[in-house]
């Protein structure tokens, strides 16, 4: 398995010019809260963790429908960056182009799948 990764994700995130100043601090306490859920659940970062994190931040904060929805476009915003930086999409499986020293939580497994594994 290649290890990859992006520890630096908050600082792309602050330089960002597509987010509003008053949404970058939102989206990373989302993305951090995400990350440590992750890492506590020895889960890796993918679609799926996404998915769970959800269900678990919604079942835990019982949030407004404005706050679920900023949380969702944190973590997509997240997968985006990720994969624009690594050149990934759902069927392109290699990362050649990727700084593996920017990202050590990105992992491609035995069977090709891409997925990303918390620090």
């Amino acid at each position: 398995m290649d290890r990859l990764g992006f520890s630096n994700w908050n600082t792309v995130l602050d330089a960002e010019d597509k987010v509003a100043a008053k949404l970058k601090q939102a989206f990373a306490i989302t993305i951090r809260w995400y990350l440590s859920y992750c890492k506590r659940a020895g889960a890796p970062v993918d679609h799926d963790s996404a998915r769970q994190f959800m269900r678990f931040a919604v079942d835990q904060k019982q949030p407004e429908s404005w706050q679920q929805e900023q949380w969702i476009e944190a973590i997509r915003w997240f997968f985006r960056l990720v994969s624009r930086i690594c050149g990934l999409n759902r069927v392109q499986v290699s990362a050649r182009g990727c700084d593996k020293g920017r990202f050590p939580w990105l992992y491609r497994s035995e069977s090709r799948r891409i997925f990303w594994l918390p620090l």
